[in-house]
C-alpha cells in the first residue's frame, strides 16, 4: 500500500508540473485544468488496454525526443564556452554524489517506502 501511494503522490506532482509547463505555453485555461486533463486522459488511455496506453506512451515519447532536439538546435546560437569553466569543481566523486542524490530523489521513494507483508 505504501508503494501504491508513493506512485500516487508522485504521478500528482508530475501532472501539476505537466499542467505549469503546458499553461506557459499556452495560457487559456489554468494549470489545474492541463494537470486534470492529462491526468483523465492517460486514465482513459490504460483503461482501454495495453497496446492504446503502448502507443499514446509512444507519442508522448516521440514528442518529448522532438521538444529536446529543437531546444538543443535552438540553445546552439547562445552557447558560450566560457561558462563551463570550472567543469566538474568537485571532480568525479562530486559528480558521483549529485547522481546519487538526484536518483533517489526521483525515484528513491518506491525504494524507501516497505513491500506490503503478505
Amino acid at each position: 500500500m505504501d508503494v501504491l501511494l508513493s506512485k500516487l503522490s508522485a504521478a500528482g506532482i508530475v501532472a501539476i508540473g505537466f499542467g505549469s509547463y503546458v499553461h506557459e505555453l499556452i495560457p487559456v485555461f489554468s494549470p489545474m485544468v492541463y494537470s486534470v486533463s492529462a491526468i483523465v486522459l492517460l486514465t482513459i488511455a490504460n483503461l482501454l488496454g495495453i497496446k492504446k496506453a503502448g502507443t499514446v506512451n509512444m507519442v508522448i515519447v516521440f514528442v518529448t525526443l522532438l521538444s529536446l532536439v529543437y531546444f538543443v538546435f535552438s540553445g546552439l546560437g547562445a552557447l558560450d564556452t566560457n561558462n563551463f569553466t570550472p567543469f566538474a569543481p568537485f571532480g568525479v566523486l562530486g559528480i558521483a554524489e549529485a547522481s546519487a542524490i538526484l536518483f533517489f530523489a526521483f525515484t528513491g521513494y518506491a525504494r524507501i517506502a516497505p513491500w506490503p507483508k503478505r
